[in-house]
């Protein structure tokens, strides 16, 4: 019974140590876990109004297994000047094809903006993406990425006219 038991923590042990190794959600960041690097993100403002602007944030990182990307909810600072985030979700990088990026904080969903939506778009040289291929939502409620019908949504292309 105790080699049975022992086995048994050590199982437990080993799948702990690997969900750590590959996960943020829970933690405080940053800072982020050795060998991870923040790759930036965007505030969510004008979905939560001005009196909450910035509560929650869409962050990417790197890890060694690949870009993931998270949702932040403002957490108390340590420094003035240094923005720290509770993860509530995280989720790999969606697959980017050849002319398709990844918008977020600056799509709509029928004609309304919704900085809470991201999706991968087809890129095109005019103002607006409007062929989004894939689209996911943060739920502000729930803290987690939720996919959602790309139809009605449109990104607005931060490089067009440069």
């Amino acid at each position: 019974m105790q080699a049975f038991a022992a086995m048994f923590s050590l199982v437990l042990m080993l799948f702990s140590n690997a969900c750590m190794a590959t996960g943020i959600r829970g933690s405080i960041v940053p800072s982020f876990p050795e060998g991870w690097k923040d790759e930036g993100g965007a505030c969510i403002s004008s979905s939560l109004g001005a009196d909450k602007m910035c509560d929650y944030s869409i962050g990417i990182v790197r890890a060694s297994s690949g870009l993931y990307l998270y949702i932040g909810k403002k957490a108390p600072r340590i420094e003035p000047k240094k923005a720290r985030w509770l993860v509530t979700d995280q989720m790999p990088y969606p697959q980017i094809q050849h002319g398709q990026e990844l918008v977020f904080s600056l799509c709509e969903r029928n004609g309304e903006l919704d900085q809470t939506i991201l999706a991968v778009v087809k890129t095109t040289d005019t103002e607006w993406h409007t062929t989004a291929r894939l689209a996911y939502k943060v739920n502000l409620n729930t803290g987690r990425f939720e996919r959602i019908p790309p139809k009605g949504i449109r990104c607005l292309n931060e490089g067009w006219g440069i």
